[in-house]
C-alpha cells in the first residue's frame, strides 16, 4: 500500500473466491507457479490486510471501466478489455501484466438459437482465418487465440494484449480442476469474508 498509495477497486464479481485469494498469496511472496492448491489461511490473512484500502468492491465490467474514466480508484483488479477501453477514453492507467491471472474466453451456439449453422460456420471461419482478427481484437479489446492475427497488428498494440510474448510469459495459470472441486468452498469462504 505503501510503494502505491490511493484508493483501490476490487472485483466482487462470479470468479472473484479465486481470483482475490489467489492474487492475495502473489502479494505475500508466492510464486505464480506454486499457488495451487490454495493456502486459504495465508491468503485471508493477506486479504484481511488489503481489504481496509479498497474503495470500490466492483460488480460489473461496465463499473470497472467507470471508476477508472471517473479516477476514483488509483488502482484496480480489471478484466484488461475493459481497462484498456478506459485507457482508450482518456482514463490514466497503465496496464500491469506481472502476475496477472490468465483466462479464457468462449464462443457458443445456444442450444435454441435461430441459426445455429450460420453460427457454427461464423465460428469455423473465425478459427480459421487470421485475417479477421486485427479488427475484432481492436473493436473487442481482447486478443485472440491466433498468432497469426496478432502478428497483423502493428507491434506497439500487440503489447496490449496478454497473449504478446512478453505479457504471457508474466500471467499466473490457473488450476481449474482444483478450483472445480473446490468451488462450493471458495464461494463460501467469499462470502463470509466478504460480510465480516
Amino acid at each position: 500500500m505503501k510503494t502505491f498509495p490511493g484508493p483501490r477497486g476490487l472485483p466482487d464479481t462470479g470468479d472473484r473466491d479465486w481470483w482475490l485469494p489467489a492474487i492475495a498469496l502473489m502479494a505475500d511472496g508466492v510464486p505464480r507457479d506454486k499457488i495451487f492448491p490454495m493456502d486459504l489461511d495465508r491468503a485471508y490473512k493477506k486479504l484481511d490486510e488489503i481489504k481496509p484500502y479498497i474503495s470500490v468492491w466492483w460488480k460489473t465490467g461496465n463499473q470497472v471501466a467507470q471508476i477508472m474514466r471517473d479516477q476514483e480508484v488509483a488502482m484496480t483488479l480489471s478484466y484488461s478489455g475493459r481497462a484498456l477501453t478506459a485507457m482508450n477514453e482518456g482514463a490514466p492507467f497503465q496496464l500491469s501484466w506481472n502476475d496477472a491471472i490468465m483466462d479464457t474466453g468462449y464462443f457458443a451456439i445456444l442450444k435454441d438459437a435461430p441459426n445455429p449453422e450460420g453460427a457454427l460456420k461464423f465460428i469455423n471461419y473465425f478459427y480459421g482465418h487470421a485475417e479477421g482478427h486485427p479488427a475484432f481484437i481492436k473493436t473487442a479489446n481482447y486478443a485472440t487465440h491466433s498468432k497469426d492475427g496478432m502478428a497483423l497488428l502493428p507491434p506497439e498494440e500487440q503489447k496490449n494484449y496478454a497473449t504478446a510474448p512478453e505479457n504471457f510469459k508474466l500471467l499466473m495459470v490457473p488450476d481449474f480442476k482444483w478450483i472445480g472441486e473446490n468451488r462450493d468452498m471458495l464461494r463460501e469462504r467469499w462470502q463470509n469474508w466478504l460480510a465480516e
